[in-house]
């Protein structure tokens, strides 16, 4: 008996050094991640991914751990694979929408359009009360547009406009209906979507991209005249702006 009563003396200290140390160690993996991401926030992109890293080794299916990965990888495809790892192995986490968003950019940017109009499809089914659908369906016009198909691309700008009226993207998808009558050389129907933008989006980005518009729309119908004088006022509103024309006319 008394034996028992010393090897409860003894192994009590260590279990209790046990839990203790199980606990530490749940506290700093908690705290490590909440490091990474202010490291990421920080711009501190190099120290964010080495914990991250680290991270993910104890948890390979955290969501949140593969969704920062994918933003601070410098690799392109290997980024959107961290988000392609969020969303099926987590579809139903807070930032899944935004995982399936930031693959639609990526196809997007390589020119992966009929990728990119797949997706997009696929994020209308998976995340409809999503509040990223006007960016996603603007992609999904663009990348329609980009294939020149553009009966296709005119229904998901109006889609935008119609449900959400009141968003930023509701401006580019009034331009993005006149990049598609422009596309489809009916400059005069581009010219009237392009006010429309001037009229209603005074401190939007959109503006200079809708001045820019309306200088092409008036160089190919050659009326020089008015091209110079949008043209004019692009370069006097926007100097830097890369949609400033240089020598539109001769």
């Amino acid at each position: 008996m008394r034996r028992g009563v010393e090897l409860k003396k003894t192994y009590l200290p260590f279990l209790l050094f046990m839990l203790f140390d199980f606990a530490s160690l749940n506290s700093i993996f908690a705290q490590t991640l909440d490091d990474a991401i202010d490291h990421y926030q920080t711009g501190e992109l190099v120290e964010a991914k080495r914990i991250l890293l680290n991270q993910l080794a104890e948890d390979r299916e955290n969501p949140e751990i593969l969704f920062y990965l994918g933003k601070v990888e410098e690799k392109g495809n290997l980024s959107r694979k961290y988000f392609e790892d969020v969303t099926s192995h987590s579809p139903d986490w807070i930032n899944s929408d935004e995982a399936e968003l930031l693959i639609c950019k990526y196809e997007f940017s390589k020119g992966m359009y009929v990728t990119t109009v797949d997706l997009t499809e696929r994020f209308e089914q998976s995340f409809p009360q999503s509040r990223m659908i006007p960016e996603v369906l603007w992609i999904s016009g663009c990348s329609f547009l980009a294939m020149d198909q553009l009966d296709s691309a005119l229904p998901q700008f109006d889609k935008i406009m119609k449900l959400f009226p009141g968003s930023n993207w509701a401006g580019w998808a009034q331009l993005g209906r006149g990049d598609c009558f422009f596309a489809g050389e009916d400059y005069n129907q581009a010219m009237a979507e392009y006010t429309k933008v001037l009229d209603d989006c005074k401190d939007s980005e959109t503006f200079p991209f809708a001045l820019s518009g309306l200088v092409r729309c008036f160089s190919q119908l050659e009326d020089w005249e008015k091209a110079l004088l949008y043209h004019n006022l692009l370069k006097e509103k926007y100097p830097y702006s890369t949609e400033s024309i240089e020598n539109i006319v001769e």
